[in-house]
């Protein structure tokens, strides 16, 4: 069975919600923000890609982290980068990469990490 995009998405936001709410109490795990930002929380949203052959795309989603202190959006994105990596080789996931994390200001000026994983 192919999956798009969209599945995908979803199945990184699962996937990310189950491996992460045990370590992070409240932790919000969805596509966006709701209007009120959670305490700690993390994004994922497609960001293209590129076509891995005729039949097939690599899908890049950036994933984005949110927390109160620079310290703690550390941890979670090391965490949610660590569960990414984890769930390579379960179906639909043949293989994933997963960048680095990157240090960003979100809007009201809150530590925000980022970075990007291709599936």
């Amino acid at each position: 069975m192919e999956h798009t995009t969209d599945d995908l998405e979803l199945v990184l936001t699962k996937a990310l919600r189950n491996l992460l709410r045990p370590l992070w109490s409240g932790l919000y795990v969805s596509r966006a923000l709701p209007e009120t930002r959670p305490s700690y929380a993390v994004t994922v949203q497609a960001a293209g890609g590129m076509p891995r052959d005729r039949f097939r795309d690599q899908s890049r989603f950036s994933i984005n982290v949110y927390a109160p202190t620079h310290a703690e959006a550390n941890r979670l994105a090391g965490d949610a980068r660590v569960a990414l990596m984890s769930i390579r080789g379960h179906n639909p996931i043949v293989s994933i990469e997963v960048s680095v994390y990157s240090d960003t200001t979100d809007p009201n000026e809150l530590p925000t990490r980022y970075f990007y994983a291709e599936v």
